[in-house]
């Protein structure tokens, strides 16, 4: 597992995308080594990344528009374990 935080104090999709080129450009998360890219979140910081949308703005003021839409997974839904 790699873990990436952002240095940022508000979190927008740049830095999410930001983390996801560098991770991939190591070769990690590519279906070529059959990986993913999971994203954990704080609850507060998940509702922020579930609202955006690709061409909006993804904190308002910022001019940073998002690049793809949230889009829950239908593989993997959300669930709590021991």
């Amino acid at each position: 597992m790699i873990s990436f935080a952002s240095q940022s104090t508000a979190l927008d999709s740049a830095d999410i995308e930001d983390a996801m080129r560098k991770i991939t450009r190591k070769g990690f998360g590519t279906k070529a080594t059959g990986s993913q890219l999971v994203i954990l979140a704080n609850p507060d910081e998940s509702e922020r990344i579930q609202k955006w949308r690709a061409g909006e703005e993804s904190r308002a003021g910022s001019n940073i528009l998002a690049s793809y839409d949230f889009i829950p997974s239908v593989e993997h839904p959300p669930y709590l374990t021991d």
